[in-house]
């Protein structure tokens, strides 16, 4: 049976969408001549053999977790086991909530938290745009409710839950 085709019922096979995540290389002799790797063939005559490698793809991993995650929620929200940060602090931009916004993060930080502090000099609501656009899931936003109450505007995007709470300290 070696090298020839089989029949296959086709109709058991079901079309889908899929991402290739594999890589198959073909690198012919080139690896084996540099190694003079050979082996004795069916003539009794030394030939090099032929080889490739196969090899997942980082970066087509990375497209596929995102893909599945819009597909899913709808948005991008990353997996806290693979996301860059846990947590995003969004700070409104005047001197107070800033500040409160850097001694939160440090705080985050020490408890061994992945933190981010948007501290850019952009509307909250930009932010917040830009925030879907990362894939962060978890939002806390220092702006008026804390001037105001002392209260952080926590978010969980996927669960879709706000709440308010007290100034950690």
């Amino acid at each position: 049976m070696l090298g020839k085709y089989v029949d296959i019922d086709k109709s058991c096979f079901e079309k889908r969408k899929a991402i290739e995540l594999g890589h198959i290389f073909q690198n012919e002799q080139v690896y084996s001549k540099m190694m003079n790797g050979t082996f004795t063939n069916r003539e009794g005559k030394q030939d090099y053999y032929w080889n490739g490698c196969y090899g997942i793809g980082v970066s087509r991993l990375v497209a596929l977790i995102a893909v599945n995650q819009i597909r899913k929620y709808g948005k991008l929200i990353w997996n806290d086991n693979i996301s860059a940060f846990n947590v995003n602090i969004i700070c409104k931009n005047n001197d107070i909530c800033l500040q409160e916004g850097e001694r939160l993060y440090r705080e985050l930080k020490n408890k061994g938290m992945k933190v981010c502090l948007d501290d850019r000099n952009y509307s909250i609501g930009e932010k917040l745009k830009d925030n879907d656009l990362f894939g962060i899931r978890k939002i806390i936003i220092i702006g008026n409710n804390f001037e105001n109450n002392g209260t952080y505007d926590v978010e969980d995007r996927l669960t879709k839950s706000k709440i308010d709470i007290s100034k950690l300290s």
